[in-house]
């Protein structure tokens, strides 16, 4: 990791992804529904409830799709991307998605 942190780019990368933040925010604020599109909302069991506003907003964001599920999974937030059991719900709804817009039946709500 040391020597990918010691090379210009990639300052250069995070200086560019930084940069487009405040574009991606009034992008998202704009955005008021996703009308039927499936949309699974995974939220992590560990520290959501100590984030103020956290759970509401998982829960905000599940309202934008007449087709939304929206589930908690025991992990830490980087463990539903880097444990095998979390990151397995991730897929499990990645593919629940996938097959939801290729067949046009609701997610399951499980």
């Amino acid at each position: 990791m040391r020597a990918l942190t010691s090379v210009p780019r990639y300052y250069r990368n995070q200086r560019d992804e930084i940069s487009v933040i405040p574009m991606l925010f009034a992008q998202a604020q704009s955005l008021t529904t996703l009308g039927d599109r499936p949309l699974a909302v995974l939220t992590s069991s560990v520290n959501s409830a100590d984030t103020d506003g956290w759970a509401g907003a998982q829960e905000q964001l599940a309202t934008l799709s007449t087709n939304a599920v929206q589930r908690t999974v025991e992990s830490t937030h980087a463990g539903m991307v880097e444990d095998v059991g979390p990151a397995s719900e991730a897929v499990r709804a990645i593919t629940e998605v996938l097959a939801s817009v290729h067949t046009t039946e609701p997610l399951p709500s499980r």
